[in-house]
């Protein structure tokens, strides 16, 4: 039996999952929450092998609860379950350790067998996300205001800029790098500084530019 815990702060989205699953004769709903810190909680009670995980709730986000999870319980596997196809958003969660990220716009279908590979094991199958690129200095055209003025950009600086490129706020960020805010607005100033950058809307244009996001 596949132990699953519902993790998401909408009552309906919780009812909706736990009808779902409860049509299947090798999963089981084991526990439900509604916030990052009662999920840390359901799961060290329960050890369940799935864990369904919403990226945006109240407190503790998605990708900060999936690591926490993670430290806890390093046996268990976490799917994203969102509404977000954004890049930033995909990169953030995998980033944090989950096996596999479904849209909850898919046919129901995707999210049981993800369930059920993961449990095994096995790579998330059905529709794939847009892919979600890692930062690169060679990607894209030198054009105009990419030749780093300020020197060359280390790989947490790429990283930094790609998330302010998918609106990501300074604390999401911090939590995507495991560093403190201050510390993710020092490299994202230093990143923009280097690159010749001094807006989100020139950040955008450079992300582009190079092919981190369409």
């Amino acid at each position: 039996m596949i132990r699953v815990v519902i993790v998401d702060d909408h009552p309906a989205v919780r009812e909706g999952l736990r009808a779902l699953l409860s049509n299947q004769d090798d999963i089981e709903v084991s526990a439900e929450a509604s916030n990052g810190h009662d999920a840390l909680q359901s799961v060290r009670a329960v050890c369940p092998s799935v864990v369904l995980m919403d990226v945006s709730m109240p407190g503790w986000t998605g990708a900060m609860t999936t690591r926490r999870i993670l430290e806890a319980c390093p046996g268990t596997r976490i799917i994203a379950v969102s509404r977000y196809d954004d890049p930033g958003v995909v990169r953030s969660m995998l980033d944090a350790g989950a096996a596999g990220y479904v849209l909850k716009q898919h046919a129901p279908r995707e999210l049981i067998d993800a369930i059920r590979a993961v449990a095994e094991g096995r790579p998330v199958p059905g529709r794939t996300l847009p892919r979600v690129p890692e930062p690169s200095l060679h990607a894209g055209s030198a054009e105009a205001g990419d030749q780093h003025p300020g020197g060359l950009l280390t790989d947490s600086e790429q990283r930094v800029l790609l998330l302010v490129a998918t609106a990501t706020s300074n604390e999401e960020i911090a939590r995507s790098l495991a560093i403190s805010a201050a510390d993710a607005t020092a490299i994202k100033n230093q990143a923009m500084r280097k690159a010749g950058l001094v807006s989100r809307v020139q950040v955008v244009g450079y992300a582009q530019r190079r092919g981190w996001i369409d």
